[in-house]
């Protein structure tokens, strides 16, 4: 990867969060929004293989904890493990099966709440995990699996235009 494509990648991040905490915020559906950037860390790493791409996870983490209210470094964490788990993924196990967004953004929602809730939890915040499941979790892995088309191919766009493929003789 490029290093203008890492800064555009990184900046694109940075909207993503900002959005994220403000303005979808107020879109709700089954009381969920979509975890902008989560979706896109999954569709990066889904669309750009390797390389720099578990950084951009981290740079999205830290940018989501400098806007919350929740103790610095648990969304950071939580998206550095859930870029390296859809890398592993799609390495070993995602690149042939035709649903590959749908599949990976389920387990990344999955993994990246739960392990939010847990660390949350480590803090010394009391979690009550049927609520946290019937009424955080899975209307917003519902949210996710809705908004996924939309993010999937606008980074499917934009690798095409950052990247163009070579063709040679």
């Amino acid at each position: 990867m490029s290093a203008i494509t890492f800064y555009i990648y990184a900046g694109l991040l940075a909207i993503f969060a900002i959005l994220q905490s403000t303005v979808t915020s107020y879109i709700r559906l089954a009381g969920a929004s979509p975890d902008l950037v989560l979706l896109l860390v999954v569709s990066l790493v889904l669309q750009g293989g390797t390389g720099d791409l578990p950084l951009l996870g981290i740079l999205g983490g830290v940018t989501l904890d400098v806007l919350s209210g929740a103790p610095f470094g648990l969304s950071t964490a939580a998206l550095a493990l859930v870029s390296y788990l859809v890398r592993v993924g799609e390495v070993n196990v995602f690149h042939t099966v035709r649903f590959r967004p749908y599949i990976a953004i389920s387990i990344a929602t999955l993994v990246y709440h739960l392990l939010l809730a847990l660390l949350l939890g480590l803090t010394g915040k009391t979690i009550v995990w049927g609520g946290m499941i019937w009424y955080i979790i899975l209307p917003t892995l519902l949210v996710n699996l809705l908004s996924m088309p939309l993010v999937y191919y606008f980074v499917r766009m934009l690798n095409q235009l950052l990247q163009p493929k070579r063709y040679e003789w």
